[in-house]
């Protein structure tokens, strides 16, 4: 039997793929209190949406919570590095956003803004991470280097002198040459 729960078609699974291939990888993948950002950032933006729609006496009541609520909001920051154009954007809320035809293209603008600034701290956050693992394998070579020296005997050593004897005489010339004068 075609598409019953208990046989997904083919395409579902292809799609699940597609989308898992999709998504950002974990080192620039956002945080829990990244997203919980975002959605303040939101919720800012739709207060400023709704003030600058055109007046409509069907909207006297309506607030920027109503304008744009919660679930609206869950949708739009569930995978938010993938949203990358309004037409995305768009796809996403619907049938769950009846204001795209006035509003969308602002949301979309307010989106693009948060998203290049969420970036922006994720590559930031990316380059401490890899200034702490640089730190932390200087320590390792270092705490390595002075377990050889405390097992050669070598711990409290401070200061060492190399003496080179230097050669009576120093020839100058290829290796061929110093090999052929050498029989």
């Amino acid at each position: 039997m075609v598409g019953s729960a208990c046989a997904p078609d083919a395409n579902a699974a292809a799609d699940s793929n597609a989308s898992s291939a999709d998504k950002p990888s974990g080192s620039i993948k956002p945080l829990v209190k990244d997203l919980a950002d975002v959605a303040s950032s939101l919720k800012q933006a739709a207060i400023t949406i709704r003030c600058q729609l055109p007046w409509n006496p069907e909207w006297i009541m309506l607030s920027a919570h109503c304008f744009l609520d919660n679930e609206v909001i869950d949708t739009i920051t569930h995978d938010f590095l993938l949203l990358d154009s309004a037409d995305a954007l768009q796809e996403r809320l619907k049938g769950k956003w009846r204001y795209w035809d006035v509003a969308g293209g602002v949301l979309w603008e307010h989106v693009e803004r948060i998203s290049a600034e969420l970036r922006v701290r994720l590559e930031e956050r990316k380059e401490q991470a890899r200034e702490k693992r640089k730190v932390s394998a200087e320590k390792m070579a270092a705490k390595k280097v002075h377990t050889a020296l405390e097992q050669a005997g070598l711990a409290n050593v401070k200061r060492v002198i190399l003496l080179v004897d230097a050669p009576d005489k120093v020839t100058i010339g290829s290796s061929a040459q110093l090999g052929a004068q050498a029989i």
